[in-house]
Parts: structure tokens; C-alpha cells; sequence
């Protein structure tokens, strides 16, 4: 009889061992050991593709593409990992609509990641460049603090000028407010607002605090605004464009053709005379 209640409480023990160590969502298990390889900065092991792509261990993540003429390409995104299926669920903003994929996650010996498309079933590989899961607090910020966002892409503004013109004879008086780009110049990237009064009347230089309604029909009396983009400057725009004032420094923040140009500088502005 002694014999048989050891064997009993043997098998009891082994049950029980086996049951706690299946539980995949432990600490350790086997769940916690993919997110932890996931976690980190990735970048396309093609060289095709030139985004890096951060996944930071409280679920966040972005990535960052940068173009050769400066612009930079940044979104933000969820990603949650269930039965080694891993979902990044990207931001919506004032440009890109939300969005999601799912991905199945492999690793090969060297650490390297596979993501195949559930739906389509086309895999790319990565090639981790750091294990931190840790980054700036401010990446959701734009990368720059006075910048346009064109088509997705953020670029540097350096300075913002306002020039006025009075007409000669019977041409229209004309005053702008433009945002210079990284070459301190408005092509390949700049914005300008402009307003028209004609001949007869005068014309104030100031841009004074308040929302501008920017319209794309052109007349007298009409605030207007364009963007050039690559050396290209866009049709007349609708949108809006906001002044404020704090002590000595201006804030502009603007957004044209339905987030198609969205701005925002702040500092000094200059006067130009030419």
C-alpha cells in the first residue's frame, strides 16, 4: 500500500510540472520570447527598400524613410503579436488613413526576421541593427521643429519672410508671406500665402494674428497659398492658416488642400525689400 501512494504522488507531481510549463504566455514562454526578438530596430534586408522600422516594447512603433532631396517619411503604428502572428496597425493622420497587416513571424539562426502577408502570402526579410526597445519619447513628433509635410513627407523650413508690393500705375497691390526651405530658398521645397488689392486701394504688409481662410479662386480681397514641391509648384490651394504671438516669437501653422501640405514654423520673421 505504501508502494502505491508514492507512485501516486509522483505521477501528481509530473502532471502538474508539465501543465505549468505549456503555458505559453508566461514570463519566458514562448510568446514572451518572440515579442522580445521582435522588439528593436529593423531595416530591409534587400537594401531595396531604405525605411528603418521601430519596434519599441510598449506595443508603439514607427518607421522612417528618408529621400534623397531631404524629405522625411515618418508613420506611426500599434503592433500586438497573437499565435506567432504578428499585426501593425498603422496611425491614421491628417494624410494616410488607418491601416493594418497581418504577418506570420519567423527567425532564422542569425536572428534575422521573415514576415510573410497573411492575405497574400509575400515575405520579406529584415536584418535587426539593435536590440533597444527604447526610444526618444518625442517620436511621434515631426523630426524637425518648423517643417512642411508634403504627401507624407516632412521637410525643413529655415525662415519665413513677408514682402509687400504696391502696384505701379494701375497694378494690383500685392503683400506674400513665404517659408523658405533647407536651401534657404522656395524651390524645390517652399510655401507662400499672397493676398491682391488692387490699384486704388492700399495695402497693409502685416500679417497680423487670426485664421486665414485660404481660398483657390483668385481675386482681389482673396487670401491664397501654394506649395512647390520637387521644383513644381502646386495650383492655388484652399486651406487654412493660423498666426498667434508669444512675446517676441510667431507661431504658423498651416494646412493646405486637405492635408495634402500641412506647415508649422515658429521664431522670427524678416521683411524683404526687394
Amino acid at each position: 500500500m505504501k508502494k502505491y501512494l508514492i507512485l501516486l504522488n509522483v505521477l501528481l507531481v509530473s502532471i502538474s510540472f508539465v501543465a505549468c510549463s505549456d503555458d505559453s504566455d508566461s514570463w519566458g514562454g514562448s510568446k514572451d520570447s518572440t515579442k522580445n526578438k521582435i522588439v528593436g530596430t529593423w531595416m530591409d534586408a534587400s537594401g531595396k527598400i531604405r525605411s528603418t522600422y521601430y519596434y519599441l516594447k510598449d506595443g508603439n512603433g514607427y518607421d522612417e524613410f528618408t529621400k534623397s532631396d531631404d524629405g522625411v517619411f515618418r508613420r506611426t503604428f500599434k503592433w500586438n503579436l497573437e499565435d506567432d502572428v504578428l499585426t501593425v496597425d498603422y496611425d491614421k493622420d491628417d494624410y494616410f488613413a488607418n491601416s493594418n497587416n497581418s504577418y506570420y513571424v519567423s527567425f532564422d539562426t542569425e536572428g534575422n526576421m521573415t514576415l510573410t502577408n497573411v492575405k497574400t502570402n509575400k515575405q520579406s526579410g529584415y536584418v535587426k541593427i539593435n536590440n533597444k526597445g527604447t526610444t526618444s519619447v518625442n517620436y511621434k513628433n515631426p523630426p524637425f521643429v518648423n517643417y512642411v509635410r508634403i504627401y507624407g513627407y516632412y521637410y525643413e523650413l529655415t525662415k519665413a519672410i513677408m514682402k509687400c508690393d504696391h502696384g505701379v500705375g494701375t497694378q494690383s497691390n500685392s503683400k506674400d508671406l513665404m517659408f523658405y526651405g533647407a536651401n534657404e530658398k522656395l524651390s524645390p521645397i517652399g510655401v507662400r500665402f499672397m493676398y491682391f488689392t488692387p490699384y486704388y486701394e492700399g495695402i497693409n504688409k502685416e500679417w497680423g494674428d487670426g485664421t486665414y481662410t485660404i481660398k483657390s479662386k483668385g481675386d482681389y480681397w482673396v487670401y491664397g497659398g501654394v506649395y512647390t514641391h520637387n521644383g513644381s509648384q502646386s495650383y492655388r490651394c484652399d486651406g487654412k492658416l493660423t498666426i498667434k504671438t508669444s512675446g517676441k516669437t510667431k507661431y504658423f501653422d498651416f494646412n493646405l488642400d486637405d492635408g495634402d501640405a500641412i506647415g508649422h514654423f515658429e521664431g522670427y520673421w524678416s521683411y524683404s525689400y526687394e
